[in-house]
Order: structure tokens, then C-alpha cells, then sequence
């Protein structure tokens, strides 16, 4: 399954937090995000349609997100739904890592 960076991060976020995509579709939902279901959240993992403007604020709050995950969050949602990318590293790691995969 090919998946954008920001698939990429949102699925290692989920991973870390011992969630799949049905699991936080639900803690979505209980924050009031109306459009949570697992199969909308796999297609904008994977590129297949453009990720909700709301939806990245609404995952701070489901998965409990740190400054530093924000901030990945952030970056990924505005520059890597476009981007495939093939699994290697963890897209968590420093500040320099994130900068080389955007560019």
C-alpha cells in the first residue's frame, strides 16, 4: 500500500499510540468530528482524496499529540499529501530528518 507522508507520520502517531484506523476514527468522533470513519482516514493516508483542514487539529486531541508531534503534523499535512513515500525511518526523528524528506 503506497502512502503520503503524511499517511506515513499519522500511521507511526497511531502505531505508537497502540491504535488502527477504526480505533481512532472513534476517539475522533468523541471529539466531535462528524466525518471520522476508518476508510475516509485510509484514503487521505494514502493520497486518495485531500485531507480535511479541520482534521489535523482533531488528531492533536485524539492522540494526545506533544509540541514536537504538532509541529511533524503540521509540516506533513501542508507540504507531504502529495508526496509518496516508500517505509524507511521514522518521520519522528530530528528536525533535520523532516526537513531533508520535504524538500
Amino acid at each position: 500500500m503506497s502512502m503520503t507522508e503524511f499517511g506515513f507520520l499519522l500511521s507511526e502517531l497511531m502505531e505508537r499510540r497502540g491504535m488502527d484506523a477504526a480505533a481512532l476514527a472513534t476517539a475522533l468522533a468523541e471529539r466531535g468530528y462528524e466525518q471520522a470513519n476508518e476508510y475516509l482516514l485510509v484514503a487521505y493516508m494514502q493520497g486518495e482524496l485531500e485531507v480535511d483542514p479541520r482534521l489535523p487539529s482533531f488528531l492533536a486531541g485524539a492522540l494526545t499529540l506533544s509540541f514536537e508531534e504538532k509541529r511533524f503534523l503540521a509540516l506533513t499535512f501542508t507540504y507531504g499529501q502529495d508526496h509518496v513515500r516508500a517505509p524507511s525511518d521514522s518521520l519522528l526523528g530530528s528536525g533535520a530528518d523532516v526537513n531533508e524528506t520535504l524538500t
